[in-house]
């Protein structure tokens, strides 16, 4: 298998949860909390990543490998939706970007994967670190998108950091969830992948 590296491009623009959602379910119609309430819901997609292994919302990625795979490119942290660009290294050590015609990627898969199309072949690349990166688009493209029960699991651990008030006064952050609730934890583990995100 040809190695791998990823590295984030662009985070989300937005997050799975509205502020006026997460006070909804936190039943809070102050605003004097609004900012560590938002800090909260990005620690609960920050979580709901890490330990799934997948894109919650719209963001790019960048994989990077050092030679062409046998057969395909899996893409890391599904749903991926859209390849940017394929570049590469050439035996001159110059940047090539791979023609979309000469490749096809299948979104139906998880994860997503790049093949050959018909009759093409892997270009010919300078094997070295990094002479090949894949720029992609993965995640539910907006909050409507991310499936309920994903968000119901969000809610669940934003009002459980919520609730540790020492946690809000510090300001939010992934540390102020402590441990996930059961029900949180049986929801996410239906999403598990085997690839942890690393961002």
């Amino acid at each position: 298998m040809a190695q791998m590296q990823t590295a984030i491009k662009t985070a989300p623009a937005t997050e799975p949860l509205t502020t006026a959602e997460a006070k909804l379910h936190l039943r809070v119609t102050h605003s004097s909390d609004d900012t560590p309430i938002d800090e909260l819901v990005a620690a609960a997609r920050g979580i709901f990543e890490r330990r799934t292994g997948r894109a919650c919302i719209s963001q790019t990625w960048y994989l990077y490998l050092d030679d062409w795979p046998a057969t395909e490119i899996q893409l890391p942290y599904p749903p991926a939706t859209a390849v940017t660009s394929i570049k590469y290294n050439d035996s001159a050590g110059a940047q090539q970007t791979w023609s979309d015609t000469e490749y096809d990627v299948d979104y139906a898969s998880e994860p997503a994967r790049i093949v050959c199309a018909y009759g093409e072949s892997w270009p010919s690349a300078r094997v070295e670190s990094h002479s090949i990166v894949v720029e992609y688009i993965c995640g539910w493209a907006n909050a409507a998108a991310v499936p309920e029960d994903v968000r119901s699991a969000l809610k669940m651990l934003v009002k459980q950091g919520y609730d540790q008030r020492d946690g809000i006064a510090r300001g939010a952050t992934e540390r102020s969830i402590k441990a996930m609730t059961a029900s949180a934890e049986a929801i996410l583990s239906l999403y598990y992948t085997a690839e942890p995100i690393n961002s």
